[in-house]
């Protein structure tokens, strides 16, 4: 049954005029809301195929790389053959990184080689500074041993040879007090005893020069001196009697010697050279204030 108002055939020579495969009625409505209507007009504005071609395109594309065997993104026998340009191009490619490769293995050979110069320059001047470094270290070396012998020669110089002690001949200790007491004879006795047993103390002939000097016996004295001198040629007190021994029998050159000698042993003012200077200034004043 229709429904009131319509004529049921006016509906029946619509059906009839509808071509065959046409969706009808509700159909009709059902498709038109599937389709993205928006998406559609916008593909057509810019003269691409509505997206449901566009679906279909890539199946059919798809399809065809299926039976052509080939994964997709892989190209085929075909295509290879086509496109000859592209496959030199391709290996012209892998040639060029192949000498990009080689140009590198170049650069780190340069490199390598340029290092190893660096490294040998490093170590010649590792060696040029070196040499002056030891000839440095030499010198200040030698400074250093020159600076102590001087002062070796200096502390020397200054010990006095009469404060010696000799050989710890108990004769020749009492032998010094008998000088320090004016006992010249008996410190002739006991110096001369002390040395019968140490013949090569120049102290003990020094002192025995002294003694015989002052009890007036030159020759002795003299004596004893030259042999003070002979077994200690830098023996300060030696000098410095034997000078004053040439004064009291006026010789004044000799006492010169002497006091010349002295000036060279005693790096620094010695009290020998002092006084055997101030003897020699009271001996020259003395000269002339004699007729």
């Amino acid at each position: 049954m229709g429904r009131a108002g319509r004529d049921p055939g006016a509906c029946r020579d619509r059906l009839a005029a509808q071509q065959p495969g046409q969706p009808r009625g509700g159909a009709e409505v059902h498709a038109r809301r599937r389709r993205p209507r928006g998406l559609e007009r916008e593909a057509r504005r810019h003269g691409e195929p509505p997206a449901s071609d566009a679906r279909a395109a890539r199946r059919h594309a798809a399809r065809l790389r299926r039976a052509r065997g080939g994964a997709e993104g892989v190209r085929g026998v075909d295509e290879e053959r086509a496109e000859p340009a592209a496959r030199l191009l391709r290996r012209g490619e892998s040639g060029a990184r192949l000498g990009a490769g080689e140009e590198g293995g170049r650069v780190l050979q340069a490199a390598c080689a340029a290092d190893a110069r660096r490294r040998r320059r490093s170590a010649r001047d590792r060696r040029a500074e070196a040499v002056p470094r030891q000839r440095e270290v030499s010198g200040r070396c030698l400074r250093r041993a020159a600076l102590a012998l001087l002062l070796s020669g200096a502390r020397a110089a200054l010990a006095d040879p009469g404060d010696d002690e000799g050989s710890g001949d108990p004769e020749y200790a009492r032998g010094r007090q008998a000088i320090e007491a004016k006992d010249w004879q008996g410190a002739v006795r006991l110096l001369s005893s002390a040395a019968l047993r140490d013949t090569r103390n120049a102290d003990i002939q020094n002192y025995l020069g002294y003694a015989y000097r002052n009890l007036g016996e030159m020759p002795l004295a003299f004596k004893h001196y030259s042999r003070a001198l002979q077994l200690d040629p830098r023996h300060r007190g030696a000098h410095e009697y034997l000078g004053e021994a040439y004064l009291m029998i006026g010789n004044l050159a000799k006492a010169e010697e002497h006091l010349a000698a002295l000036r060279r042993i005693c790096l620094l003012p010695c009290a020998e050279y002092g006084d055997l200077e101030k003897k020699l200034a009271e001996y020259r004043k003395a000269s002339v204030i004699r007729p």
